[in-house]
Formats: C-alpha cells, structure tokens, sequence
C-alpha cells in the first residue's frame, strides 16, 4: 500500500516547483526528514516486537493508531485548503494567496501539527521509546522549516500575514 500511494503522489497537485520565489536555504531539511522517517517506519515496529525500549501501560496499541489517524487527517485538511496546494518546497507560487480561515484560522501550521503528532501516535501505537524519541528529533528539522516559511510569508503578504500572526502557531499557541 506504501509503494501504491507514494506512486501516486507523483501524479498529485504537490510538487516541487520552485515557483515565483522560493527559499533555496531549506532544501537541508529532505535529507534528515527521509532518514527519520525510514528509521521510524522500521523501528517502533521492530523494538515492540523484540519488546525491548517499549512503553508499558494498559492503553491498547489501536488507540494510539487512531490518534495517529486523526491528526494525520489533519495535515490532509491542511493540504486541501491550501491555495495554491501544498507545496514541498518553501515557496511562493503563482497565484498564491494568503489562507486565514477554515483549519488555517484555527492553527497557523496545521500540516506540521498533524506531523508531529501523528508520528507521536504511531511510535506509540508501538509503544516504541525509539520512535518517541525519532518523532522529537523531527521537531527542530520542522521548527527550521516553519521559520523560513513564515520569514517568506512576511515578506511576500506584509501587513496581511502580520495581521495573522494572532492565530495561534500550533495547539495551545506553541507552534
């Protein structure tokens, strides 16, 4: 299933267009991203299995699954109503316009939220302290990539995007 869907990401409205003007500085964050996110594909499963740096507790492992679920639905969200659609580069593409309503004027980075803890609820699905800690790993690679992100906003939207900036960054205000 892995393999279909990443295929067909390729077909997807997110691409890698460099568009108008992009921030070339933040390209670094591919290579740490793809190497969590291998490591975290393999190990929380692995070390729940061999039940070595597992976390014990009552809580069934289909619990923390969902929570994986929804907050990945989250970033999907995120995608859907971003105008142009997400892009995997940070960049301001044709057309782009500044979204401050729907789950955008809830959470300023919901995308990067969902990530976060979705990938929180998958290494707990396996109840892996190797994945918690792969998942804590991810949050500066991220917080470097929502700064540069927002630094371009500003300087392409101005006074709209500092009109925004009251939206919370994230659950609770934190990013």
């Amino acid at each position: 299933m892995t393999f279909v869907l990443a295929g067909a990401a390729l077909f997807s409205s997110v691409n890698l267009s460099p568009g108008v003007r992009e921030d070339r500085g933040n390209r670094w964050i591919f290579a740490p991203l793809a190497v969590i996110g291998v490591l975290s594909a393999y190990l929380p499963a692995y070390t729940d299995r061999l039940d070595v740096w597992t976390i014990d507790g009552d809580c069934h492992p289909l619990a923390w699954g969902l929570l994986f679920h929804c907050w990945r639905r989250l970033a999907h969200l995120a995608g859907l109503c971003a105008r142009p659609p997400v892009q995997r580069l940070v960049a301001i593409q044709p057309g782009h316009t500044l979204v401050t309503s729907g789950i955008y004027g809830i959470i300023r980075h919901p995308s990067y939220l969902g990530l976060l803890v979705g990938a929180l609820g998958w290494s707990l699905a396996f109840r892996s302290v190797v994945g918690v800690l792969l998942m804590v790993l991810t949050v500066p690679v991220i917080l470097s990539r929502i700064r540069a992100e927002e630094a371009l906003l500003h300087t392409q939207f101005g006074a709209e995007y500092d009109a925004s900036a009251p939206v919370p960054r994230g659950s609770l205000g934190i990013y």
